[in-house]
C-alpha cells in the first residue's frame, strides 16, 4: 500500500587461478634420485614453484610409486622408484596446479628422463687445474714396486651418482680411495706395488640409480724390457798364445720405460757353451757395456757356443738377445818368417851411406800360427861393411818397428855372409829370422867423405841425394849441410874428366839444399857435382842418359 522498495544488485564473479609459470628441479634425470640411490646416498630430486595470487593452494602430481615430501605448499621433494620406465610413448612427468575456491589451474609439467650412466673416460694420473687432460696413467710400473704407488683419476661422469673401481686380482696391490669410496666424488684411487706384483687390471665404472656403466679399464704391469735389439762383436787378435781376444759391445742407450715396460738400468753378459766356459773378461765386467776378454782355447765356435744379453731392470731381467760366437781356429805355434824384406839406398854419401830396410806386413793368426804382433831387428854381422852398420832410424823391434834405416861409415863391399834379418814377434814367442843380403857395393870417393860429427857452420855434406839417378839430365837435388842460417853457395858440375861443364847460385836455408835441375847442359855420360862454399867442396856421382 506504501510503494516498492529499490532493487539491490550484486556481480558475482568466477576467478581460476593462474597456471603455475615457473617450475625449477634439480636433474630431470630419474636416474639421479631413485630409491636405491637415496638409499645409499640419500639424494633426493627437489621441485619448487613460486606463489600464484588469488592460489588457495598446490596440488603435486607425480609418477606412481614415487616417495614426496612436502616441504611447503610451493616446495617438495621426490624419491623415484627403481622400476619407473620411461619412453616415447609412454612419458613421465612431474606437474603441479595451483588452486582456488572456484577451480583449478592448467598444469606446469617438467618431462622427465631415463638417462643411465655413460662409461668414464680417459684414465689419467693427475689432472692440471682448469685442464680437460692431464698426465698417462703409469702402466708400467716396475719403477714403483715397493714404493709410495702412484694415482690413477677420472673426470666426473654428468650421470653417474658415484663411482665403482675395482681390480682383477689385485695380488700384491694396495688399493686406497682419495675421497669417500662409493660417494659422488669417488673419482681417484692410490695403488701401492708390493714385490713380487706382476700384472693385473684397474677398472672403473659409472654407477646411478638405474644401473652400473660398462668399465674403463687399463692394464698395469712390471714387465722387463725387450730382448737388445744387436750385439756387436769385434776381434782384437790374440793377448795370450792360443788365446783369442774379442769384444763385445751392446746397444749404446739404455731403453725408456713404455706403456707396457719398465726401464732398462743395466746389461748382463752370458757366455754358453764349451767355449763360452773358457771365456775370461779382462775389461770391464759381465754388468758393464762393453766387455773385452779372451778365451782359453784354439778352437773354431762349435753348435751353442754363444753370447747372450740381456737389459736389467727394478722388475728383473729382460729377454736374452743371442748371437753365435765368432771364434775360429788359432794355434800355439809361432809364425814363420815375414816372407820378404827389401833395401832401398837413400843416401850414398862417403861414410854415410843409408839404406831403408822394409819387412813384410804382420800376419794375422791362423789355424797353423799365431798373429803376428811385431818384428825385432838384428844389426849386420860378418864384414867390416857389416859391422859398420848403426841404426839411423827407427827402432828395431816392436809392432812399429816395420821400417829401419841402417847408415855404414865402411864404403867397402859387402861380403858373403853379410845380411840384416829381421823376424815376427808374438804372443807364442819369437818366429824365425827373414835374411837379406846386403847389397852394399864399393863406392870410391873423389874428395874427401864427410866426417860423421859435425861441428857449427861446418861446410861439409852430411848427407846428398839426388833422384832420379840415372836421369835424363833433369833432377832433383837434396843436400844437407853444418851451414847454419841462410848462405850464398855455388853447385858446380864436372865431367868424368874434371871439367866444369855447369855452375849455378843457389842458398843453404838452415843446412839444406832442395834444388830441381833443369839447365839442358847435361848429355849422354858421368857426372859430379857438388856444393863450393869456403875451402871445401864435395862430390856425388850422377849418371846421365838420354
Amino acid at each position: 500500500a506504501c510503494g516498492t522498495n529499490p532493487v539491490i544488485s550484486l556481480a558475482v564473479t568466477k576467478v581460476i587461478p593462474t597456471t603455475p609459470s615457473i617450475l625449477t628441479f634439480t636433474s630431470s634425470n630419474v636416474c639421479m634420485y631413485t630409491q636405491s640411490a637415496f638409499a645409499s646416498l640419500g639424494l633426493r630430486d627437489t621441485f619448487r614453484t613460486t606463489q600464484i595470487p588469488n592460489a588457495t593452494g598446490y596440488i603435486w602430481e607425480v609418477p606412481a610409486g614415487s616417495i614426496t615430501q612436502r616441504l611447503n605448499d610451493t616446495t617438495i621433494t621426490i624419491v623415484f622408484p627403481d622400476t619407473i620406465t620411461l619412453s616415447t610413448s609412454d612419458p613421465r612427468y612431474v606437474k603441479v596446479y595451483s588452486l582456488s575456491s572456484c577451480d583449478t589451474s592448467l598444469a606446469k609439467a617438467v618431462t622427465l628422463t631415463r638417462t643411465v650412466a655413460a662409461t668414464p673416460g680417459t684414465i689419467y694420473n693427475s689432472f692440471t687445474a682448469g685442464a680437460t687432460t692431464g698426465p698417462a696413467a703409469v702402466t708400467a710400473v716396475c719403477s714403483i714396486v715397493g714404493g709410495a704407488g702412484t694415482t690413477y683419476k677420472i673426470r666426473k661422469v654428468a650421470s653417474a651418482i658415484t663411482y665403482d673401481w675395482s681390480v682383477k686380482s689385485g695380488a700384491n696391490m694396495i688399493v686406497t680411495h682419495e675421497n669417500t669410496e662409493g660417494g659422488i666424488n669417488d673419482t681417484a684411487i692410490t695403488v701401492q706395488y708390493l714385490s713380487g706384483f706382476l700384472t693385473d687390471s684397474i677398472f672403473v665404472r659409472s654407477v646411478n640409480g638405474c644401473g652400473v656403466s660398462t668399465a674403463k679399464g687399463i692394464k698395469v704391469s712390471a714387465t722387463a724390457p725387450a730382448a737388445p735389439a744387436s750385439i756387436t762383436i769385434t776381434s782384437l787378435g790374440t793377448s795370450v798364445c792360443g788365446r783369442p781376444r774379442y769384444r763385445y759391445t751392446a746397444p749404446a742407450v739404455l731403453p725408456a720405460a713404455t706403456a707396457t715396460a719398465g726401464a732398462a738400468t743395466g746389461y748382463q753378459w752370458s757366455f754358453f757353451g764349451n767355449l763360452g766356459t773358457l771365456f775370461v773378461a779382462d775389461s770391464g765386467s759381465l754388468s758393464s757395456r762393453i766387455v773385452t776378454g779372451y778365451f782359453n782355447s784354439t778352437a773354431a765356435r762349435a753348435a751353442g757356443d754363444s753370447v747372450k744379453l740381456r737389459y736389467a731392470s727394478t722388475c728383473g731381467f729382460g729377454a736374452y738377445k743371442v748371437a753365435a760366437l765368432t771364434n775360429v781356429a788359432t794355434s800355439s805355434a809361432v809364425p814363420a818368417a815375414p816372407a820378404t824384406v827389401t833395401a832401398t839406398l837413400v843416401s850414398d854419401v862417403c861414410g854415410a851411406r843409408v839404406y831403408r830396410y822394409t819387412a813384410a806386413a804382420l800376419t794375422a793368426g791362423s789355424s797353423t800360427a799365431a798373429a803376428a804382433t811385431g818384428y825385432t831387428w838384428s844389426l849386420p854381422t860378418g864384414s867390416a861393411v857389416a859391422t859398420s852398420a848403426t841404426l839411423d832410424s827407427g827402432v828395431l823391434s816392436g809392432a812399429g818397428a816395420r821400417f829401419i834405416r841402417l847408415k855404414y861409415t865402411n864404403n867397402g863391399v859387402a861380403a858373403t855372409g853379410d845380411s840384416v834379418r829381421v823376424r815376427y814377434t808374438s804372443a807364442c814367442g819369437v818366429g824365425n829370422n827373414k835374411a837379406l843380403k846386403l847389397s852394399n857395393l864399393a863406392k870410391v870417393c873423389l874428395l874427401g867423405a864427410p866426417s860423421n860429427a859435425k861441428g857449427i857452420n861446418s861446410t861439409e855434406v852430411t848427407n846428398a841425394e839426388i833422384y832420379p839417378n840415372p836421369n835424363n839430365g833433369n833432377f832433383n837435388l837434396h843436400f844437407e849441410t853444418g851451414i847454419i842460417g841462410e848462405q850464398n853457395v855455388v853447385m858446380e858440375i864436372k865431367d868424368i874428366n874434371g871439367k866444369s861443364v855447369d855452375h849455378f847460385k843457389t842458398k843453404v836455408i838452415n843446412g839444406k839444399i832442395d834444388v830441381f835441375y833443369k839447365r839442358g847442359k847435361l848429355k849422354n855420360g858421368v857426372y859430379f857435382i857438388g856444393l863450393n862454399y869456403g875451402n871445401n867442396t864435395d862430390y856425388k856421382k850422377i849418371v846421365v842418359i838420354q
